[in-house]
């Protein structure tokens, strides 16, 4: 098995530069870029894997599960 070496690390790093462009925008409030790149990867990786290993974990809810922690993300990090 391969770990997340290869072609996943890549995308972690431009997510990372997306986020602190957001932050020089003045789209998402001051903050480190890394973490907030971190948190955002753990929660859908943490969605997906409830996804994967939970049969009750069924289409609709993994709908409702995303859109509800996009809102959260989005509340969470945006500049006011």
């Amino acid at each position: 098995m391969r770990l997340f070496r290869g072609a996943a690390w890549p995308n972690v790093f431009e997510k990372q530069q997306a986020v602190q462009q957001a932050i020089d925008a003045g789209v998402l409030r001051p903050g480190d870029a890394k973490s907030y790149s971190d948190v955002l990867w753990a929660l859908v990786h943490g969605i997906t894997s409830l996804a994967l290993s939970m049969p009750t974990f069924d289409a609709s809810r993994i709908e409702r599960t995303m859109e509800t922690a996009w809102q959260m993300e989005c509340q969470g990090l945006r500049q006011h």
